[in-house]
């Protein structure tokens, strides 16, 4: 989470998420977005402003105002440009509810919920169960995402 405010502060407010998941849906149907994490209550928020698919990190440009938050990231499915990141104070996640495949739970369960997950080292897929350790959350007009 700090690494999203430290880039984003080194570019205006301006930070350029990259993700395997399709965000087409999620990012028409949302102004803004919070990650948090299990691992800190740090929680940063920000305001869509474009997404689209893939991201390669070859033929980005260099000169675009939106940018990932390493160099050295990998291709990816989709991207999403995000303005105005700043971190996101005075959220009691144990006020709201996700709705998600399997139906509809307290958010601090959701964030809180182990997960199985995989990565391929040597040419061999490896899996491991681990919290969720970033979770892109929608805020709906239900709520609104305070302003810096």
């Amino acid at each position: 989470m700090r690494e999203f405010l430290h880039v984003a502060n080194e570019n205006d407010g301006r930070l350029l998420w990259v993700s395997n998941r399709g965000m087409k849906a999620a990012t028409k149907k949302n102004r803004s977005i919070v990650f948090a994490s299990s691992a800190t209550p740090l929680m940063v928020c920000a305001d869509i402003v474009g997404s689209g698919t893939p991201y390669n990190p070859k033929t980005w440009k260099r000169s675009d105002p939106y940018q990932p938050i390493s160099t050295e990231m990998e291709p990816r499915r989709s991207w999403v440009k995000l303005d105005n990141v700043r971190e996101l104070q005075g959220f009691d996640p144990s006020d709201y509810m996700v709705h998600t495949p399997d139906g509809v739970m307290d958010l601090e369960e959701f964030l809180n919920k182990r997960i199985t997950g995989s990565v391929i080292k040597d040419g061999q897929r490896r899996y491991f169960e681990t919290g969720r350790r970033a979770s892109l959350l929608s805020i709906t007009d239900k709520t609104a995402c305070p302003k810096a």
